[in-house]
């Protein structure tokens, strides 16, 4: 009922927002969260809504950086500024015994920056994604639905998100009418990076890497490369790995499906593993 409801509010929401083939729409972020707060608040109630207000919170201080970063374009350190005190904010608010425990109590005092780290990279991860028609949504979404059938928790969100994310992809797909801008493109990774921890598997807390090996493989490539030829990392560029995939003559819907096959895969191997720790 919750990936329903997401999936046609932000079909909806987008195809209202959506522009042209030739200059599509920046507004796809709007349409995604509309979509995730009705899913969550029809099917749970608001009360369990406001059970994660500290994620809502920080979510929407991303949410509006974002917003004006699509509108009037902030310097890369001003991003990265409000990346870190909305990470800051949620991890100063939320308690250690709600949220990555098992982290926590593994790494003692380096959890907050080890945290700190996970929440921004996996943000900009999400954010470096968004390149091409389709990949961040389609991988965003597939991300989400792994870590609810590996049984991560904030599922009662994670679906939602899934949903409305496969809605919006209907009208971001090759050729894309819409973008998630990067509001959109913020929300998911934030998301992505904070939901599973809401009551992950025993012992499973090193799952969520793998399930989200493409963005942090695509990150990492990028980041690499550009260091190594004397170039900052915040530059942009055609040199994510889907640009070394349409190079090599695959279309842009291909590099999609390659995309989304890796993720598949890698909830795949992340189940299996998972497993075969448990005994």
């Amino acid at each position: 009922m919750a990936f329903l409801t997401a999936f046609s509010a932000s079909l909806a929401l987008a195809f209202f927002l959506r522009g042209g083939v030739t200059r599509p729409t920046r507004w796809g972020g709007l349409a995604v969260l509309v979509a995730v707060v009705l899913a969550v608040a029809l099917t749970h109630g608001w009360v369990a809504f406001l059970t994660l207000r500290v994620f809502w919170l920080s979510l929407g201080v991303l949410f509006l950086m974002g917003l004006f970063d699509d509108l009037l374009v902030l310097s890369p350190p001003t991003k990265l500024g409000f990346q870190l005190a909305a990470a800051m904010l949620f991890l100063l608010l939320t308690s250690p015994t709600a949220w990555a425990p098992e982290i926590r109590f593994l790494l003692g005092v380096y959890a907050i920056p080890f945290l700190l780290l996970w929440i921004v990279g996996i943000t900009n991860s999400l954010n470096l994604l968004d390149n091409m028609d389709g990949l961040a949504s389609g991988v965003g979404a597939l991300a989400a639905l792994g870590f609810v059938w590996l049984g991560f928790g904030g599922d009662w969100v994670l679906v939602p998100l899934a949903g409305a994310l496969a809605g919006f992809l209907v009208l971001n797909f090759h050729r894309a009418r819409i973008h998630l801008g990067d509001a959109g493109s913020h929300l998911v990774g934030f998301s992505l990076a904070t939901l599973p921890f809401f009551g992950p598997p025993d012992g499973q807390w090193w799952v969520p890497p793998i399930v989200l090996m493409v963005p942090i493989a695509d990150t990492a490539f990028v980041t690499l490369s550009r260091l190594a030829r004397g170039v900052s990392p915040f530059q942009g560029g055609k040199d994510h790995l889907s640009h070394r995939l349409r190079g090599a003559g695959v279309s842009e819907r291909g590099v999609a499906a390659v995309f989304y096959a890796f993720t598949l895969l890698l909830a795949g191997v992340a189940a299996v593993a998972a497993r075969w720790a448990a005994g």
